[in-house]
């Protein structure tokens, strides 16, 4: 790079520093040099920074794109001192799971805080479990819709009871795996950067080390939430990572709470959500929907197997799916956009046109995932077929044995994955899994 180019890139950055500045409200504002306080001792000292390379996970809730802009605000105010900064990098959780607006909210925030060109700054995301620069729309219509069924299939079977304990251990695996490969990717992160309060961390962590501690690991610090020493030996699907993406985590890394710093949305930040093109995304069932994008399939879920499997109401079934995730997940604070306002009346009836046009999932398949038929060497199979495919009761000891790995005819292969839009492999390792309790 030319000492021109260089030279207008800092002018373009001090322009976007100012900009983003006057869009903070006084908090925010009061905030960035405590963060770049935090971030200065967890490196070691300021000329420590300009090397220092932390990780954020980006969920497409607005709250997750205002806290990037204080990360970046951070980043820019050290440049413009002209001291050492530090490198972020960035990451869309899974990408698949966002829907066109809260992507659309993921690409305006980049081109406002200008990070697709800059060095200092890495853009990544999951797409079909490998990591890469995040690009919008980067995956095919076709190809993305299998893949957001795919994903969304297999955690409506594996969580077939929707207890709390199991979404919470969903919910840990899939951000240990997200943290897991984020690490390991390339060149080596110095910091996670975590904005969930002290608690919520504390309970992650606890899950980590319970979980390394069956997989036969030492015992660590007791000050364990402060490292990534807690994330080694969980097995969080780290084997299936792709040649290149190194599946050895780094030692030494910090897990550096900033929830005081960055938290949730507030009245006063307006301004930033207009400068940074956030515009608001409608939560169907769940306020929580919006940091945690599976929320709203997992409710919708809730409804539905309440109403088909229990002769209940799909109100009822989704007030109890409520209840129970405020167990594990907290609900965001008041925010911006989403207050405390009723939830729209054809609620299921919007999931439904969304699972079909946006996420490619036939009615076929969103019953088969209300049923969950494979777990537990077919628990359920026979109810299946009873209440949505009499016509294939027949064929049911040709179902058991597919699942359990003999030959049987195609055409039985067939109906299975097609009714399930799940592959035999998947549907077979469900069949030996047991029925959670």
């Amino acid at each position: 790079m030319s000492a021109m180019h260089q030279q207008a890139m800092n002018h373009v950055y001090q322009q976007v520093l100012s900009r983003l500045l006057g869009s903070f409200s006084p908090a925010r504002r009061m905030a960035v040099q405590p963060l770049i306080q935090r971030l200065m001792t967890a490196a070691g000292g300021a000329q420590r920074l300009g090397s220092y390379r932390i990780v954020y996970r980006l969920c497409g809730s607005t709250a997750g794109n205002c806290n990037l802009a204080l990360l970046r605000a951070a980043q820019l105010t050290l440049a413009a001192r002209n001291q050492p900064t530090f490198f972020i990098r960035a990451a869309v959780g899974s990408q698949a799971l966002l829907d066109d607006a809260r992507n659309s909210n993921v690409q305006r925030v980049c081109n406002a805080l200008f990070l697709h060109d800059d060095p200092r700054v890495e853009l990544l995301a999951f797409d079909n479990e490998t990591l890469q620069p995040y690009e919008y729309r980067h995956a095919s219509v076709n190809q993305r819709r299998l893949n957001l069924r795919t994903e969304m299939l297999c955690v409506a079977h594996e969580l077939d009871t929707l207890v709390p304990a199991a979404l919470q251990q969903h919910g840990y695996r899939a951000m240990a795996r997200i943290y897991q490969r984020l690490l390991g990717y390339r060149a080596s992160a110095d910091a996670i950067v975590l904005d969930q309060p002290l608690l919520q961390r504390q309970r992650f962590v606890a899950w980590a080390l319970r979980e390394r501690r069956r997989a036969g690991g030492a015992r660590v610090s007791r000050h364990h939430w402060q490292a990534s020493d807690c994330l080694q030996l969980v097995d969080a699907g780290v084997e299936a990572m792709p040649r290149g993406q190194r599946i050895d985590l780094p030692a030494g890394v910090h897990l550096l709470g900033a929830h005081d710093l960055l938290g949730e949305l507030v009245v006063g930040d307006e301004a930033l959500c207009h400068f940074l093109g956030c515009q608001p995304v409608q939560a169907l069932f769940d306020q929580r929907e919006t940091r945690y994008p599976l929320m709203v399939w997992l409710a919708y879920l809730g409804g539905l197997r309440n109403q088909q499997l229990y002769v209940g109401s799909f109100e009822q079934g989704l007030a109890a799916f409520r209840d129970s995730i405020a167990r594990v997940v907290p609900g965001p604070a008041e925010s911006l956009h989403l207050s405390s306002r009723a939830l729209p009346r054809d609620a299921a009836e919007q999931m439904q046109a969304r699972l079909c046009t946006w996420y490619g999932m036939d009615l076929a398949q969103v019953s088969c995932a209300v049923y969950a038929p494979f777990n537990d060497r077919g628990a359920r199979l026979e109810a299946f077929l009873a209440a949505c495919h009499p016509g294939m009761q027949v064929t049911a000891p040709y179902l058991h044995q597919g699942l359990r790995g003999s030959k049987v005819p195609a055409q039985v292969v067939q109906w299975l994955e097609s009714v399930s839009g799940l592959p035999l492999a998947t549907l077979q390792r469900l069949y030996q899994r047991p029925r959670l309790s």
